[in-house]
């Protein structure tokens, strides 16, 4: 789930100088998932013809009220281009950063999260895991789901309540 060397060039090229980097996930919005009242697990919307393709283990798990929820429509333009980039978790932010040049496409100010907190992730096939949740301040926001016990307890440790 993190990237160390992504971790180091966002901190040289992206990051303020007093910015600590929590938390780097992912290398694409393809393994993405959705929890949108609206949209199918693969976040396309409920009446779309074309069968679901879900990521059977979703690195995050978007979730919200509806597709116009704030951090839902900023990612959805990036997702159905197939960009490549990483989730960012820092001291400052929490963002979408694209792989080529460390192009932040989307941001929400720490100032709009309302919480951390650890969850249970609710997964296809009566499947469930560890997630950092990340909720922002209209309820909407991501949860980063853990692959194996490792890594929950790393995001654990990133979950002390409030952000």
């Amino acid at each position: 789930m993190t990237d160390r060397n992504a971790g180091g060039a966002l901190r040289r090229d992206w990051c303020a100088p007093d910015e600590e980097i929590h938390l780097v996930v992912g290398d694409g919005l393809g393994d993405l998932a959705y929890d949108v009242a609206g949209l199918r697990w693969d976040g396309r919307d409920e009446c779309a013809a074309l069968p679901a393709e879900p990521p059977e283990r979703p690195s995050a798990v978007l979730f919200g009220s509806s597709p116009e929820c704030p951090l839902v429509a900023a990612v959805d333009p990036w997702r159905t281009a197939g960009r490549r980039g990483s989730w960012v978790l820092t001291s400052r932010r929490l963002a979408w950063v694209e792989e080529t040049a460390a192009i932040e496409r989307v941001e929400v100010p720490a100032e709009l999260i309302r919480s951390r907190t650890g969850t249970t992730r609710a997964l296809p096939g009566r499947r469930s895991a560890f997630a950092l949740r990340v909720e922002l301040a209209d309820g909407s926001g991501i949860d980063f789901v853990a692959a194996d016990d490792a890594e929950a307890d790393r995001l654990a440790a990133l979950a002390p309540g409030a952000a």
